[in-house]
């Protein structure tokens, strides 16, 4: 394994391993288009960002972001109005989250979770996990 990579104990957490800066991001390709309607990063103990941007791009623009939503707050639980097709997500911060007594922590992502739609004669939806190794 790499020494330079924000990993912190492999197969539980992916972590900045630094204070929160404005521009840092967390991107995730999922190596093919996929239909999405809901991303979510578990995070805990309020290491997320206070505000943060969704952008997402496809196999034919995959170094082209589209933005989806530039200010988005609290826990990373995003809903899309409606499904989307994408390959690429990115995350980047608009706002650091900085704690009562002035402390920075860093950013820590422990699962991320992609909701599928599938139709099936109604509308049911498939959770795909991601969790860091």
């Amino acid at each position: 394994m790499d020494a330079n990579l924000p990993i912190r104990y492999p197969g539980q957490r992916w972590c900045q391993m630094r204070n929160m800066e404005q521009g840092d991001y967390y991107q995730v390709d999922m190596q093919r288009e996929r239909i999405i309607s809901r991303i979510r990063l578990v995070c805990r103990e309020g290491r997320y960002p206070e505000q943060y941007r969704i952008e997402i791009a496809g196999d034919s623009d995959i170094d082209t972001f589209k933005l989806v939503e530039d200010n988005c707050t609290g826990p990373i639980d995003y809903r899309f109005d409606r499904p989307l097709k994408f390959r690429v997500v990115k995350v980047t911060i608009v706002e650091p989250r900085v704690f009562a007594d002035n402390s920075g922590p860093s950013w820590c992502v422990y699962e991320l979770k992609f909701t599928e739609p599938r139709i099936l004669g109604k509308l049911l939806s498939h959770t795909i996990a991601a969790k860091s190794r």
